[in-house]
């Protein structure tokens, strides 16, 4: 049995692995195919007779792969009639289950992509978060005063409340489980509650403080208590006074004679939501009141829990449901999160207005107190947004907008230029485009697929002067990265100027004793020598391997690109009598350089590959200055 169950998988494991795509067969007349027999041997002396290719064989199995003719198969099967022949079965990795609740929300990932949640920095302010379930990335965390805190991890989650609530906004696209409503949230877990789920007003008071201090931007508060707390009241309206969006559970005492909306959803400054069935009826226990603002599912919601707590359903999976305005509320928190990163420039106010104006109605016509505005939507198309466009080619994208828009920013750089289109530059991965058209503005997102580096990202800021240089041929990678923080030699940027200047590189001698026509760089030096662009040292050397400083790279700039004048810029560290005064004075006249923050050039300090990169931006193309 042992045996066969190792078969079974190496069987699988083939057929993954000889999967190739159809345009690397050997010709359209041939077929690849398994084939699965009693006996190996006969079948491949049967092949061999007839010249037919055999791609793999694995003889302990009994199972060939062939490719041949669908003569040559049909001829096959008559010989061998016992023989299974089967075409390649294509295998994919186990994929993640959407929570079942998105649909009627709306935020299924087909209509909420390419948001995520994406640097939306969301505090779920509960009993913690289980640090080791492999579905929740945790950015960070902290445990408030006046709660006992785990010893291994302070915010460690010793309840299960909290991680319920956590997967149902952020659970990984990680190929198991389930995935959340906006599963690239930074998620902070911010403990609150203890073991038995009970926090006191100046444990609230402190995580709302922390949230505050660390700039949340929005906090899910899935917790109720019947009555008023002036002080926690406080601190909430300074939470929303800063930007902050507060989501709180609505309560679950609506079949008890106090069947209000709970406190701190009751207050103004937080969100009551309430929860409905799939039928998007309302719980029978989910609060009622005029503070119900919006209603989301809460019926038996699939959601992490703590692998230590996981026995009630009998599976210890990590996964467990939960019925509740507590699981509604995190399904708000999750939108809210996707227009965070949607609208960037909204505020909480006008975030909070949206969501109610494009609610479901649900209830009696308007506001009720059983369903608020509705049931919350995720709203895929806003009539005022613009469709993005993009192309590219290596370290270049071009963009073109579907309407007229004021202006389309990537890292502050606004780059729409004429006929709303627009041009910028960077590495392979993913780019934010802040698009503005009057007073809305909506994030859009293009691709970048080359040059991939694997120490560059966008957010870098010498990314676009990376993907410029490397776009046009003058710098290049190494093994895959472009090493920013290297320094670069005097051969280098000899070879760095030649290839922007179209010089000759081809290798021959040079006046140098130190550099033969062997030196990669030789065919540069000896071209920039001609051109009066470089100089050697008074022994007859040049040192091309040598780092260069950064006033040895001003005056071959300046020779190179023909940049006279100057301005007087009163660095600490440079004076009138050096070599370099007047090419550094050039450089900063012509905004290719300003120096440091604190008045120096560094004359005598190396040249990076970022920086290098920088200054030859800056030379060809203004808008890098």
């Amino acid at each position: 049995m042992e045996r066969m169950k190792r078969i079974q998988l190496i069987v699988l494991t083939i057929v993954a692995a000889i999967f190739v795509p159809l345009g690397a067969q050997a010709s359209s007349a041939s077929e690849k195919r398994i084939v699965v027999t009693s006996s190996i041997e006969p079948l491949v002396e049967w092949l061999d007779e007839r010249g037919i290719a055999t791609y793999e064989a694995y003889e302990e199995l009994d199972v060939i792969v062939v490719e041949a003719s669908s003569d040559d198969f049909s001829h096959l099967r008559e010989q061998f009639p016992a023989a299974i022949v089967q075409k390649e079965k294509v295998y994919a990795q186990s994929a993640d289950r959407e929570i079942a609740s998105a649909p009627l929300i709306l935020a299924q990932r087909a209509r909420t992509l390419p948001y995520t949640g994406r640097g939306v920095k969301v505090a779920v302010i509960d009993s913690g978060v289980d640090t080791l379930h492999s579905e929740l990335n945790i950015a960070g965390g902290y445990c408030a005063k006046g709660v006992y805190c785990p010893s291994r991890i302070k915010y460690h989650d010793d309840n299960g409340h909290g991680t319920h609530v956590a997967g149902v906004i952020a659970s990984q696209l990680n190929g198991k489980g389930i995935v959340g409503l906006a599963p690239n949230i930074e998620l902070y877990a911010v403990k609150a509650m203890n073991a038995y789920g009970l926090g006191t007003t100046s444990s609230l008071i402190d995580a709302v403080s922390w949230s505050i201090q660390n700039n949340i931007q929005v906090a899910n508060l899935s917790i109720n208590t019947p009555n008023s707390d002036i002080a926690l009241q406080r601190v909430l309206e300074r939470a929303y006074a800063k930007g902050m969006i507060l989501v709180g559970s609505a309560g679950n005492n609506g079949l008890e004679p106090m069947n209000q909306v709970t406190y701190p959803a009751r207050y103004e400054t937080v969100i009551a939501v309430g929860a409905v069935d799939n039928s998007l009826k309302k719980l029978p226990k989910s609060a009622i009141g005029d503070e119900v603002e919006v209603v989301a599912p809460g019926y038996q919601v699939l959601s992490t829990y703590p692998y230590e707590w996981d026995f009630e359903d009998g599976v210890r999976d990590g996964y467990t449901r939960m019925s509740g305005t507590s699981m509604a509320a995190p399904h708000v928190t999750a939108v809210f999160a996707l227009y965070r990163e949607r609208f960037p420039e909204m505020t909480n106010e006008q975030i909070r207005k949206y969501v109610q104006e494009t609610a479901k109605d649900i209830g009696a016509p308007g506001r009720d107190p059983l369903y608020g505005y509705g049931l919350i939507q995720y709203v895929q198309l806003n009539p005022q947004s613009v469709s993005v466009t993009a192309s590219s080619r290596i370290g270049k994208y071009e963009l073109r907008m579907s309407d007229h828009v004021d202006r389309a920013v990537i890292n502050g750089k606004s780059i729409i230029e004429q006929n709303n289109h627009g041009e910028w530059y960077g590495v392979a991965g993913t780019i934010p485009v802040d698009v503005t058209k009057g007073d809305f503005v909506e994030r859009h997102y293009i691709e970048l697929s080359d040059p991939k580096f694997v120490d560059v990202s966008n957010d870098k800021r010498y990314a676009p002067v990376v993907g410029y240089v490397v776009g046009n041929g003058w710098i290049t990678g190494e093994n895959g990265a472009f090493r920013p923080d290297r320094t670069v030699t005097r051969g280098e940027v000899a070879t760095y100027v030649g290839r922007m200047l179209q010089l000759s590189g081809k290798s021959r001698q040079t006046p140098f004793k130190d550099v033969s026509a062997k030196h990669y760089a030789s065919g540069y030096i000896a071209s920039a020598v001609e051109r009066n662009i470089l100089g050697g040292f008074p022994d007859g050397t040049f040192r091309p391997d040598q780092p260069i400083t950064r006033a040895e790279a001003a005056i071959i700039l300046t020779r190179a690109f023909n940049l006279t004048g100057g301005e007087h810029v009163a660095f600490r560290d440079m004076h009138a009598s050096m070599k370099s005064y007047r090419a550094v004075q050039s450089l900063v006249s012509h905004r290719i350089t300003l120096g440091f923050a604190n008045n120096t050039f560094r004359p005598d300090g190396p040249m990076t590959r970022a920086d290098i990169a920088l200054f030859l931006a800056r030379i060809d193309d203004e808008r890098f200055r």
